[in-house]
């Protein structure tokens, strides 16, 4: 079928719709989230750098079971979370223990495809949110994935403001 709409309406639609005060809005928003000291990701290392940088290294594929998977998605509902908000907190958790951080700061992909007729589209939409997890206080998990539940909804109220104009922020 015919496209109703093209990736140039997007983006004229896009620029039109953030200006002014709604773009002032979402951008108090991100400053209050990723404003003051920002946590930089020290994590440990297994090995001393090389004296010259390589980029030379691999992936590790990890499955999660489906007997795992149905019991996180379980815990998730009870927590009234979804499953990426647990594996998130879990996720922020082994950064923050690794690292010895009170906070971390995890980069999550949206597909900034929230309207029906941008579904069909071909075109760039992903979107990056910075979700900024506290970890202080050492929290029970179930306390830890209500902050991740509360930074992420948060996140995606305000993931319309593209991530270049957030860093600009």
């Amino acid at each position: 079928p015919l496209l109703t709409v093209q990736y140039a309406d997007f983006a004229a639609w896009q620029r039109t719709w953030l200006t002014g005060s709604r773009h002032e809005a979402l951008a108090d928003f991100w400053r209050g989230q990723l404003g003051g000291r920002l946590p930089v990701l020290d994590l440990p290392l297994d090995r001393p750098r090389p004296s010259r940088q390589s980029f030379a290294g691999r992936k590790l594929a990890i499955e999660l079971g489906t007997d795992l998977t149905r019991r996180l998605d379980g815990m998730a509902r009870t927590q009234g979370a979804s499953l990426f908000m647990t594996l998130l907190a879990g996720y922020a958790a082994l950064l923050g223990r690794s690292a010895v951080q009170e906070e971390v700061i995890v980069g999550c992909p949206t597909a900034g495809r929230d309207r029906r007729e941008l579904e069909p589209l071909i075109g760039y939409f992903i979107n990056p949110l910075a979700m900024r997890v506290n970890l202080a206080g050492n929290p029970r998990f179930s306390e830890l994935l209500a902050r991740v539940r509360t930074t992420v909804l948060a996140a995606y109220a305000h993931a319309a403001l593209p991530f270049g104009q957030v860093v600009e922020a």
